[in-house]
C-alpha cells in the first residue's frame, strides 16, 4: 500500500485519539464485565457515638453485563441492628434480582428490558466512564455513573475486597467564564467524580489532555500506521514530553500547540503549565492550588493582555 495511504490512516486514529479524551467514546456495543455499586446510611443513630442505639442500612447493587447484549442485575439490603448490652442483630435481603438486555450508544449505557412496571426506582441510563486500574494502564469501562442518583459503579476486576468498596457521589460545581474586553460574566455547570479536584476534561478548549498523563513517545509508539514523518506532527522534550502537537494535516500551513510544564526544563513534571495556539497567538495558563488541582485558566492575546478567564466557583 502506498505511503499515502499510511499517513491517512494516522490521521484518522490521530482524530479519533483526541476526541475520546474530551468524550471517551466506545466503539464495541456491549462489553463483558461486572459492576458494583455500594453505599449506607442511618435511619436511627450512628456507629460514631459509642454505646447507642443504631441501625445502619448497606444496599449493594451487582449488574453483570455479556458480550451478547444480556445483563443480570442483583440488588441486596444488609440491615445492622445495633443495642447496647444486645448487641448486633443483623437482616440480609434481596430486594431485586432480573435479566434482561442493554444497549451502548457512544459513553451511554441503557438498560432496555427485565425490570417490572413497578421499578420506578430503577434508573436505567449509566454512563461510562474510563479510569486507571492498579497497573497503571488506562481501562475504557472502568466506572458507570448513574445518571440519575449520581453514584458511582465500580468494575469489580479492578477493586478488591468489594465489601470494602463505598461508592462516591458526583458534586455538581460551576465553571465562572469572565470576559474582561466586555466585563461580562457567565457560568457554565458540570459534574466532577473526584472529590480532590474538578474534572479536567470539563474545562474549555485548552485542556486537551489528561493532566496525569500527557501525550509522549511511548502513546505514540502504540499506534498502528506510523508514518515515518512523525516528527513533523510531534515534538519531545528531553523527558520525552509532548512540547508541541500540529493539530492539522497540512504541513506546509499547519497550525499547533505548544506546551509548557511546571518547574525547570531539566525536571519531569509531567502538569501542563500554559498551552499556546499559534493560530490565533492565545495563550491559556493554568492556575493550580497546593495539590495542583486546577483553580483558574487565564487566557491572554497575542499582546499578552488577559482576555478572558474560566474559574471554579468556591
Amino acid at each position: 500500500m502506498s505511503d499515502r495511504y499510511y499517513k491517512t490512516q494516522f490521521f484518522i486514529v490521530i482524530l479519533l485519539f483526541f476526541t475520546c479524551i474530551g468524550n471517551l467514546q466506545l466503539s464495541a456495543q456491549t462489553i463483558q464485565a461486572t459492576f458494583q455499586g455500594h453505599w449506607f446510611h442511618y435511619p436511627i443513630g450512628s456507629a460514631a457515638k459509642l454505646d447507642s442505639n443504631y441501625t445502619r442500612l448497606d444496599t449493594i447493587v451487582e449488574i453483570s453485563f455479556r458480550k451478547d447484549g444480556t445483563y443480570n442485575y442483583k440488588g441486596i439490603i444488609k440491615t445492622d441492628v445495633f443495642t447496647p448490652g444486645k448487641g448486633h442483630l443483623k437482616f440480609k435481603k434481596n430486594f431485586r434480582y432480573m435479566d434482561g438486555r442493554y444497549e451502548i450508544y457512544y459513553n451511554e449505557l441503557t438498560l432496555l428490558s427485565g425490570f417490572a412496571a413497578d421499578d420506578k426506582a430503577l434508573h436505567k441510563i449509566f454512563e461510562i466512564a474510563s479510569g486507571i486500574n492498579k497497573f497503571k494502564q488506562e481501562v475504557p469501562y472502568f466506572k458507570l455513573w448513574d445518571t440519575y442518583y449520581q453514584y458511582e459503579y465500580i468494575a469489580v476486576e479492578y477493586f478488591s475486597p468489594l465489601e470494602s468498596f463505598i461508592s462516591s457521589k458526583r458534586q455538581l460545581q460551576t465553571l465562572f467564564v469572565e470576559n474582561k474586553a466586555d466585563n461580562k460574566i457567565d457560568s457554565l455547570p458540570f459534574w466532577t467524580n473526584s472529590n480532590l479536584c474538578g474534572f479536567e476534561n470539563a474545562w474549555p478548549k485548552p485542556v486537551l489532555l489528561y493532566v496525569e498523563a500527557p501525550l509522549n513517545t511511548s502513546m505514540i509508539d502504540s499506534l498502528a500506521y506510523l508514518p515515518e514523518d512523525i516528527d513533523k506532527l510531534f515534538k519531545f522534550d528531553s523527558n520525552k514530553r509532548l512540547t508541541q502537537y500540529y493539530y492539522t494535516p497540512k504541513m506546509d500551513k499547519s497550525f499547533y500547540y505548544t506546551f509548557t510544564y511546571l518547574g525547570d526544563a531539566s525536571e519531569k513534571n509531567i502538569i501542563i503549565h500554559s498551552i499556546k495556539d499559534s493560530k490565533d497567538q492565545m495563550d491559556y495558563v493554568f492556575v493550580r492550588d497546593d495539590k495542583n488541582c486546577l483553580q483558574k485558566i487565564e487566557q491572554y492575546n497575542v499582546e499578552h493582555q488577559l482576555v478572558m478567564v474560566y474559574s471554579l466557583a468556591k
